[in-house]
């Protein structure tokens, strides 16, 4: 391709002096597409960041004719053919060896021993592996202890809350209070570590929090103020697809919420242009504090899936618009070897693999929709909000990073995005086609079409989706 180029008449660009950000080896170039050599179904959603990042390429930034801000800037975790004897990315940065962290070809997998069938006809029982970051994978799941709720709140940081303030159900206003006021505390949380030097009169963080700022790295900041999100709904046919949500979960790393939706707001067969009662725009308010704050992150696991169920459910709300989104499953495919990857295809096989422990999914089939809600069903719900900061924090002190150098996120932007969804007029047929939709697509949910645009952090706003003109 470059001896084309150079033939007809284009001049040599040393694209590694000019375009290179230094960090990794084998920079992707915009210049070329990935071949099929490299290409593999574990960088499917990072090529597509990588092709959408590109198309928004601010113009100041373009040398040459060629982007020089894009994300992700390179693919696919390995170690460099001479250091991988055991087999392990993480043993290899993390631990005693003298590995280094690469970007190059994947590695090519070897076959699979075939199964040795006992007499009886039976296959012999998996054995545990070994993991990146932990020592047992999905494949014992049934035999690790159970993960409970008092396990994942951090105890330093309940502040005199006793485990049944820590677990908040929250189906009135009254409750709603006591939302807003952990969202305040995350705020002001991550104001007082973006600013180290300015004091603040909570007298809690300053205990907690502030003697020790100057300590902090970025990676250490948005950890402590990250909230973790989840969401059921009736189950029912294809896994509950046309059932709106019942629920909402939220949680620090000290405090979780349940939040009623099915209590709390009218049903969804109200359009985006429906007017919000009292409560719902008394709970608009609230939450908005948490969605739209930049200086707050959610974190979720699949989390496009229940953030699209939301917007559907309640389209008239606030469940359009969030800042600062991170998906613990984008997570693994960078920390975690490709081997490691297909076992953490669950959150429930993520927390066998990196805490150790069993989390319990016999609630998540139960009927969401019946009040009152089982104690049980509180404690499964919260439970699968408030382990997904925990889980984020362990990886962290596991190694990741140390190895980053508390720059983690920084040095992947395009694990922090920023989603809007926007209704359609339903009288327009779904085709892509008709519409343009600057680094997003079309879905349906709950019969309603949207379009979905998903975008890097540190990027500019895409424009909103706009009909083409056809023929």
């Amino acid at each position: 391709a470059e001896a084309k180029e150079l033939g007809n008449g284009g001049v040599f660009v040393n694209y590694r002096e000019s375009h290179s950000d230094s960090k990794f080896y084998g920079d992707l170039d915009p210049r070329f597409e990935i071949d099929a050599d490299n290409f593999g179904d574990d960088l499917t959603l990072q090529l597509q960041d990588f092709r959408e990042s590109l198309a928004g390429a601010n113009g100041a930034t373009i040398l040459n004719n060629i982007p020089t801000k894009f994300s992700p800037r390179s693919l696919r975790p390995t170690v460099r053919w001479w250091k991988r004897e055991d087999k392990s990315l993480a043993n290899a940065n993390f631990g005693g060896g003298s590995g280094e962290v690469t970007f190059s070809q994947p590695r090519k997998s070897k076959p699979k021993p075939k199964a040795v069938v006992q007499p009886s006809g039976l296959r012999q029982p998996k054995q545990c592996q070994t993991s990146s970051l932990g020592t047992i994978t999905p494949l014992d799941v049934d035999s690790l202890d159970r993960l409970t709720i008092e396990q994942v709140h951090d105890p330093q940081l309940l502040n005199g809350c006793t485990n049944g303030e820590a677990q908040t159900l929250v189906d009135c206003l009254y409750s709603l209070k006591a939302l807003e006021s952990e969202i305040d505390r995350t705020r002001l949380l991550a104001e007082t570590l973006a600013n180290c030097d300015e004091y603040t009169t909570d007298e809690a963080l300053v205990e907690i929090f502030l003697a020790n700022s100057n300590e902090y790295t970025a990676d250490e900041a948005l950890v402590e103020t990250i909230w973790g999100l989840d969401c059921e709904w009736f189950p029912g046919k294809n896994c509950g697809r046309d059932n709106p949500v019942a629920t909402l979960q939220l949680s620090t790393q000290r405090r979780s919420f349940l939040i009623d939706l099915q209590c709390l707001c009218q049903a969804n067969t109200l359009d985006h242009l429906s007017a919000p009662n009292e409560t719902e725009m008394e709970l608009t308010r609230v939450l908005s504090k948490l969605f739209i704050d930049t200086s707050l992150q959610l974190i979720g696991f699949g989390v496009l899936a229940d953030l699209g169920k939301l917007a559907a459910s309640f389209p008239h709300l606030c469940f359009c618009l969030y800042n600062g989104v991170i998906d613990l499953q984008k997570i693994s495919t960078i920390v975690l070897s490709k081997s490691d990857r297909i076992h953490a295809s669950s959150l429930q096989a993520t927390v066998a693999m990196v805490l150790e422990r069993r989390l319990d999914k016999s609630e998540q089939c139960s009927d969401w929709t019946r009040r009152p809600l089982s104690n049980e069903q509180v404690d499964y719900a919260t439970l699968d909000a408030a382990v997904l900061p925990f889980i984020l924090k362990q990886m962290m002190e596991q190694g990741i990073s140390e190895r980053y150098q508390g720059n983690f996120f920084s040095t992947h932007e395009q694990l922090t995005s920023n989603i809007r969804f926007t209704f359609l007029q339903e009288d327009e047929p779904r085709s892509e086609a008709r519409w343009h939709v600057p680094m997003g697509k079309i879905t349906t949910q709950l019969s309603k079409q949207l379009s979905r645009q998903c975008w890097p952090s540190t990027q500019g706003i895409p424009d909103l989706p706009s009909k083409r003109i056809l023929p």
